[in-house]
């Protein structure tokens, strides 16, 4: 897991402060929260009487992320303390150890940190005080990353979702902290899943600390992309042993043809030499290119004589797909250090529908590889897709049985891991679905296996506004990516008081009852946590349950009512987030227990619910569902 090491730990109790406004130090609790972490501070004021001495350096040449992490440094510690610090280059710096300097990125006096910047990993940082000097080090997006540690530390910054964050307000003395801090995602590469951050760009998209443009796909999407590496348009007539006998995939054996399956390999490998080209040509040195199968409900794969004796030999449609790209792989890696030294390109296709299970087989009590011809290149990578996990249950459940066996055995065969996980029900966008507590049992376990790619799919293209506490959901997908020991309940109780402000205890209220519930059904009833599950009944949400919550949000209404007349501004914006969350507890007294209500109860309920839908901005019902055919449906 991810190095940290916090060497000087001694002064100061924190405590939270959000959106609001306030002048408190910040809470960092340990993993059991049980106690607290507290931070040493050197004898030099960061901040002192409402100024400060200090100035941001950067490179003579500073990089697009020194430039961002300069940009953040500035824009942050102004809203923190009300001061602008000024950006100095490094040639017009007079260094020594009381210089009072933000140096940010690599320069010519990272020699007094000791560290060597080109061993930092991708993403990495380093953060140290030097005097009172403070050096934040990384490669690319590392040293923005290393500036909202440092921020966290210092005024009690930490991002959550849609440019909401806490930090520490109106701070007029503050000594500069002592830190000595490397961190290393766990997951290198981190994909948005939810698509809530889409419009946003620059600064408030790095404060989730993602990973971008990770694929090659210019021209080339990165799932289900077989056809369009091999369009059938261009290729099927004069090879139709390239595809499957029903037309749905590409036939990984050629039909047994072995000219035919050495044109199609050499046809490949020279698509994915030119999509290099391409993208090298330009300075883009992205990591990965994609040779995923066609998406197919019925989990398709080819049936003909050939890969149908292949699959019996190995156990795994999947082993024909390993054995056609091994050799490509192969090649690709001798052809890239040959044409452009230094650089790597992994290959990735999906473990997926039909390809998901390994080719491996049990021997003398240890799980092995089928044949050694599956064990995959070193530059070939398996990207899981456990569709049909129970994802509101733990991996070790004994329900998850097969998905926790899925990463066991493509271990044996497969140096790195791409992760494809399911984070919603996409049938229902309105109703809960309780991955909270899994979310770090399925991060920590996968995170064993050198988890290079992390996309753990919610509602990804809907553009909508969300419910079921799902915002938190979000927050906690992008926190567990960067560190899957993330202290949850730490991170969830800072969430409440920032996403919900004086909201907060009675939210917090609705979200735990919730959760006993939700524990209890799982254990007591049929919930199935399939991704498209649809058999919600009147006993997964009886009618007091949902009511207890419902009066939850209206005490939450009752909390911030006195932010109407003082802050106009803050009290519709946690009315907005309250009211958003009710919106799963109404849809679900409408859809269950409708014969509790008369005609007329049940119709202004149906219309006030598509009308404060149609306000918050919910379009999408499911993923293929907008909220006008749910309107439709419900008579509105």
């Amino acid at each position: 897991m991810k190095l940290r090491k916090i060497v000087s730990l001694l002064l100061s109790a924190f405590t939270l402060c959000s959106l609001t406004g306030c002048s408190f130090i910040k809470g960092i609790f340990n993993q059991d929260s049980t106690s607290e972490e507290v931070i040493e501070y050197t004898e030099y004021k960061l901040v002192n009487d409402g100024n400060s001495e200090y100035k941001i350096v950067l490179p003579n040449e500073p990089s697009y992320d020194e430039e961002i992490a300069a940009l953040e440094v500035e824009e942050l510690f102004a809203e923190a303390t009300s001061v602008t610090l000024e950006t100095i280059y490094e040639s017009d710096v007079n260094y020594s150890d009381t210089a009072k300097l933000i140096v940010l990125g690599d320069t010519q006096y990272t020699q007094h940190t000791g560290v060597n910047v080109s061993t930092i990993p991708s993403d990495g940082f380093t953060v140290k005080t030097v005097g009172a000097n403070l050096f934040v080090l990384g490669n690319g997006s590392g040293v923005v990353y290393g500036v909202y540690e440092f921020l966290e530390k210092a005024f009690g910054f930490e991002y959550y979702v849609a440019d909401v964050y806490a930090l520490n307000k109106n701070v007029k003395n503050q000594y500069m902290p002592k830190l000595d801090i490397s961190e290393t995602p766990d997951v290198e590469y981190r994909a948005d899943a939810w698509g809530v951050e889409k419009s946003e760009q620059g600064t408030y998209r790095a404060r989730l600390r993602p990973f971008q443009d990770t694929f090659m796909s210019h021209g080339m999407y990165h799932i289900h992309n077989t056809f369009e590496w091999l369009p059938k348009d261009t290729y099927e007539n004069a090879h139709p042993d390239w595809y499957s006998e029903d037309g749905t995939q590409l036939c990984y054996t050629a039909h047994g043809d072995v000219n035919e399956l050495a044109d199609m390999q050499e046809q490949v490998l020279e698509k994915f030499k030119e999509q290099v080209n391409h993208y090298f040509g330009k300075g883009d040195y992205r990591k990965a290119i994609s040779f995923t199968q066609q998406d197919s409900t019925t989990g398709s794969w080819c049936d003909c004589n050939a890969c149908v004796k292949d699959m019996q030999t190995y156990g795994a449609a999947s082993s024909s797909l390993i054995r056609f790209l091994n050799p490509i792989a192969k090649e690709f890696k001798a052809w890239l250090a040959k044409t452009y030294p230094g650089h790597e390109v992994t290959i990735v296709f999906f473990a997926y529908q039909a390809s998901e299970k390994a080719p491996v087989k049990e021997q003398n009590g240890e799980i092995v590889p089928a044949d050694s011809s599956l064990v995959l290149e070193d530059n070939l990578a398996a990207w899981i897709a456990p569709i049909y996990g129970d994802y509101i249950r733990s991996i070790s459940d004994v329900q998850n049985a097969n998905m926790y066996n899925l990463f066991k055995n493509w271990s044996v065969l497969v140096k790195q891991f791409y992760v494809w996980g399911y984070d919603t029900n996409f049938r229902n966008y309105l109703m809960w679905y309780d991955t909270f507590n899994a979310l770090p049992d399925f991060y920590q376990y996968v995170t064993q296996f050198n988890v290079k790619y992390m996309f753990n799919q919610g509602q990804l293209y809907a553009y909508s506004n969300l419910t079921g506490f799902d915002a938190l959901k979000v927050a906690l997908n992008y926190k567990l990516m960067w560190d899957a020991d993330t202290d949850v309940k730490r991170f969830t109780d800072r969430f409440f008081d920032v996403w919900f402000g004086d909201a907060s205890k009675d939210m917090r209220t609705y979200y735990d009852s919730f959760i006993n519930w939700s524990d209890k059904i799982k254990k007591e009833q049929y919930y199935n946590g399939n991704i498209y599950f649809e058999g919600y009944t009147k006993l997964h949400y009886p009618i007091e349950e949902l009511n207890k919550w419902l009066s939850n949000v209206e005490n939450a209404y009752k909390s911030i009512e006195g932010l109407k007349a003082s802050k106009p501004t803050n009290y519709q914006k946690y009315y907005n987030r309250v009211l958003a969350e009710s919106i799963a507890i109404r849809y679900a007294l409408i859809t269950l227990h409708s014969t509790a209500y008369n005609p007329n109860e049940l119709s202004k309920m149906k219309q006030s619910f598509k009308e404060d839908t149609l306000k918050l901005g919910f379009t999408q019902f499911s993923e293929r569902s907008t909220m006008d055919v749910l309107y439709s449906a419900l008579g509105v």
